[in-house]
């Protein structure tokens, strides 16, 4: 009887995220009168998933090693101000891809050195460095709309692409990005490392894993992630506002967390965070269909995340 009862608790902790997204479907069809499941909208909710999704990726790394990195959406800012600045200033639109990458990896080594050498926790490192770049973006940009018209032609003189194939290049770059990282974290050391030090540091570091270098590689490839969800923006909008990724926090940390990973490291998958991600994307995009106020969506987006949080914590203690 008691086996029986942890195997259905295991059945619920791997596959909840699988479960949530079949009811949400099959009520989204329902209250749409089928609208949800249309070609178009499919597509939207894609377009969507694809920058939250790929936020995710990084903040799934770092929730691995027990962190959290609140800064993705200040990262965002300054990897679209250098997109928009540099394309003002006629730098070729290689060239303006490449610096917005290192400035979001730049932006995650000061994240990584400041957590792994200072012993700060990362809660607290983060919250600072996020203010302290969305200031800076608003400030390099008087906080006035940006433009990335230049990056778009360039995508799309790049690769040929019809009106049909621009709206999946976000989503094709979201799924390539998520099985290179599903191959880096189920097939390589490094991956491994970064399991081992979320799971127990002390145990990690005992049998001679850096974890300090682990740590601070974790926060760079957050960078790398929110400046390329960033780039991905910008194809999608042609022109913005630089703090228009604010909401990528709380919607990659819901992404992670519904997925499956445990908020204090060690456990987790790159499948489930990407589930998890068309989950919050579904979820907004049905909303929306529904003509929801703006403000109970961030309600029940909070409250989601809560009881995601509730329920692995739950499970996990009955293991």
């Amino acid at each position: 009887m008691i086996d029986q009862r942890v195997t259905v608790a295991e059945f619920l902790r791997r596959y909840n995220v699988f479960i949530t997204l079949g009811v949400l479907v099959a009520f989204s069809a329902l209250s749409t009168r089928g609208l949800f499941l249309t070609a178009g909208n499919l597509i939207n909710i894609g377009e969507r998933a694809s920058v939250v999704g790929i936020v995710a990726l990084g903040q799934m790394l770092v929730i691995l090693t027990g962190g959290i990195d609140l800064s993705v959406g200040g990262i965002m800012a300054i990897a679209l101000t250098v997109m928009s600045k540099t394309a003002h200033a006629n730098v070729p639109a290689s060239l303006t891809i490449l610096l917005a990458i290192l400035t979001g990896m730049a932006a995650g080594l000061v994240n990584g050195i400041l957590v792994a050498r200072t012993k700060v926790p990362p809660f607290m490192v983060t919250m600072g460095t996020m203010l302290f770049y969305f200031s800076l973006a608003n400030l390099l940009t008087g906080a006035s709309l940006l433009e990335y018209y230049s990056l778009q032609r360039f995508i799309n003189s790049a690769f040929r692409l019809a009106k049909l194939g621009e709206r999946l290049v976000p989503t094709a770059a979201w799924l390539l990005l998520s099985v290179l990282l599903i191959l880096v974290l189920g097939r390589t050391r490094y991956g491994q490392n970064v399991y081992a030090v979320g799971g127990k540091e002390l145990a990690a570091r005992l049998s001679g894993i850096r974890t300090g270098t682990v740590k601070l590689s974790v926060y760079v490839g957050s960078g790398f992630f929110s400046s390329i969800a960033a780039m991905v923006l910008a194809y999608r909008l042609s022109a913005s506002n630089p703090d228009i990724g604010t909401t990528a926090l709380l919607e990659s940390i819901a992404a992670v967390v519904c997925g499956g990973t445990n908020i204090n490291g060690g456990e987790g998958s790159i499948f489930g965070t990407l589930v998890g991600a068309i989950v919050m994307a579904a979820l907004l995009n049905v909303l929306n269909l529904l003509n929801t106020n703006p403000y109970i969506q961030e309600a029940i987006k909070g409250l989601m995340l809560v009881a995601f949080v509730i329920f692995i914590q739950v499970i996990t203690r009955k293991r």
